[in-house]
């Protein structure tokens, strides 16, 4: 500092000779002088301290964890579909009289849906009566004739033998020569008329059992016609055949019923089911709670549903577009006239069995699907989770359910949602 000093009083105590030394002279001088002070500055400065650096605490909520039974819920989509649908025709071609029915209409086994016209039905039971009425007299005139060919065969057998022997009688005759020729002729004559008659009356007598057996063919096959007459006349009220609702009409009064062609279409309500989608992280556990006998249920979303809705069976194969197969969930309901209608689409909550030994979480406290973060002495620690499924609580709440290794009760579990949480990041309790 001494050696700065003094060479500044040099400067100063310079007299340069020309105008362009006194120039440089005070050059030189302010910028001694400005690097004197800034020495000056930085020598009598006073010495830093430096700052301790305090680690961030992140504000977090937790719950204690309760491992208990749960039964696992998860979302899904389902249509409705009948089992058993009926295309209701008619077997003959009569004029409509009556449509009692219209579509979406809800209707009972038995009930009648369409009257076709009687009359000409009616005139075909009767002359199918009379045609049976015919046959039944033929039969009874074969078995009359029987049974008086059976009387009259003894007379038969009679004259026969006779005939025989009156006609050996005049050939010993004639061969001694008593009898002329032409009372042999006669004998002949006579033996040969009643062998005739008594051969016929035996080839009557074996064919009697055909006749019969034929006309009770012909009665049989009278009689199938009535029935069968009397059949269409049944037809002709088309009726129901199962409890549920009517999906379409293509009757209308007046118009012919032309055989082969759909007059409606029915449901059946005790077929009803739900086809639904599900996916493949739950196709096992389905197949096996069916395979075991345990129920899993389905519930209408948003909604009170009239049914309850059970798993019966899984698809055997995969819908192009889908990853899964498809669940089938029959209905049961004691009203059935207030199902859901057909290919409605229905938002589902599947029931799973329970599971023991989960612990539900609420949405927040999962991270990347599969962990979760414990509080160990004020710090984070990771824990990879398996994700069971899903639940709602008491309070409506949706939650996940989990499970995890060596899972004990009381784990304290964050329930807040941090930005890049870390096994060691500490953390301050904002609520417990």
């Amino acid at each position: 500092m001494t050696n700065y000093i003094d060479l500044l009083t040099r400067l100063a105590a310079f007299r340069p000779k020309t105008q362009r030394g006194k120039r440089l002279a005070s050059t030189a001088i302010v910028l001694s002088a400005a690097s004197v002070l800034s020495f000056a500055l930085f020598a009598t400065a006073p010495d830093p301290i430096p700052e301790e650096r305090v680690e961030k605490a992140w504000p977090i909520s937790s719950f204690l964890s309760a491992p208990m039974e749960i039964a696992p819920v998860f979302k899904a989509y389902g249509k409705i579909d009948s089992t058993n649908i009926a295309f209701i025709q008619s077997d003959s071609r009569e004029i409509i009289h009556k449509v009692n029915v219209r579509e979406g209409q809800h209707v009972k086994s038995g009930e009648v849906l369409i009257e076709l016209d009687k009359t000409e039905l009616r005139l075909r039971l009767r002359e199918a009566a009379a045609e049976l009425a015919l046959h039944e007299a033929g039969l009874k005139s074969i078995e009359v004739d029987y049974e008086l060919a059976r009387e009259t065969q003894s007379h038969y057998a009679g004259v026969y033998k006779v005939s025989q022997q009156k006609l050996a009688r005049h050939m010993e005759l004639f061969a001694t020569r008593m009898i002329s020729q032409s009372l042999l002729d006669e004998a002949v004559q006579m033996a040969s008329t009643s062998t005739i008659a008594y051969q016929d009356h035996k080839r009557q007598m074996a064919d009697f059992p055909n006749q019969i057996l034929k006309q009770k063919a012909r009665v049989e096959q009278a009689q199938s016609a009535l029935d069968q007459a009397n059949i269409n006349l049944q037809k002709a009220n088309i009726k129901a055949p199962f409890d549920g609702p009517v999906l379409s009409v293509n009757a209308s009064l007046g118009s012919h019923a032309v055989p082969g062609e759909t007059l409606l279409i029915v449901a059946q309500s005790a077929g009803f089911e739900v086809r639904v989608p599900v996916p493949n992280v739950y196709i096992d556990r389905l197949r096996n709670s069916l395979e075991n006998g345990r129920a899993v249920k389905a519930k209408i979303e948003g909604a009170d549903s009239p049914a309850d809705m059970v798993l019966s069976r899984l698809s055997s194969n995969v819908k192009t577009g889908q990853s899964g197969v498809d669940a089938f969930f029959g209905i049961t309901a004691d009203n059935l006239e207030h199902l859901p209608e057909i290919g409605r689409l229905l938002s589902l909550s599947i029931i799973l069995p329970p599971e023991a030994n989960v612990v539900a979480i609420p949405v927040q406290s999962l991270y990347e699907h599969d962990r979760i973060y414990e509080v160990i002495d004020n710090r984070l620690n990771a824990i990879d989770v398996m994700r069971i499924g899903e639940y709602q609580d008491e309070e409506g709440e949706h939650r996940i359910l989990v499970r995890w290794h060596n899972q004990q009760a009381g784990q304290e579990i964050i329930s807040t949602q941090l930005p890049k949480p870390i096994t060691g990041l500490l953390i301050d309790r904002a609520s417990s």
